[in-house]
């Protein structure tokens, strides 16, 4: 009787410290902002968009025209600019907000972080893709379930 409880006491350690890796895993993988410079600005490509990070930590993404929604209105990028305003779209004030030919973050159903100059966007891939990034106090949410911002 002793040893089935001994055995069985091993047996959950053993699932515990495997479902504990799992879990740990699971952490996003962060990317050096360096591979994804050009000048002082970072850009990159995820879930098709395309997205910068200024050096003042503005940040913006374009999903083309009415990709992403905002109130209810259809708009083609969101933007965090200034730290007393939620994410917003700039109408065209920004300029370009994605960069053609900028670096893709890898195209497979992972988790990936990248952070620079105070911002951070986060990406998953795979089925269930978001592009999240985050500034200034506020953050927004693109993928297969929508927008959100705050």
């Amino acid at each position: 009787m002793n040893a089935r409880i001994l055995f069985g006491a091993a047996v959950a350690a053993v699932a515990v410290t495997l479902a504990g890796n799992a879990v740990a895993s699971a952490d996003p993988i962060p990317l050096n902002p360096d591979d994804y410079k050009v000048g002082d600005t970072v850009y990159f490509a995820a879930n098709a968009s395309g997205c910068q990070i200024r050096p003042t930590g503005d940040v913006g993404c374009w999903y083309g025209a009415g990709g992403a929604g905002w109130f209810g209105l259809p708009v083609s990028d969101l933007v965090i600019d200034l730290p007393f305003l939620p994410a917003h779209p700039s109408f065209g004030l920004w300029g370009e907000v994605a960069r053609p030919g900028a670096k893709s973050f890898p195209l497979d159903d992972g988790t990936y972080t990248l952070s620079y100059a105070g911002a951070t966007c986060t990406v998953t891939g795979g089925a269930h893709f978001t592009t999240t990034c985050t500034s200034k106090g506020h953050s927004f949410t693109r993928g297969v379930e929508g927008t959100r911002f705050s």
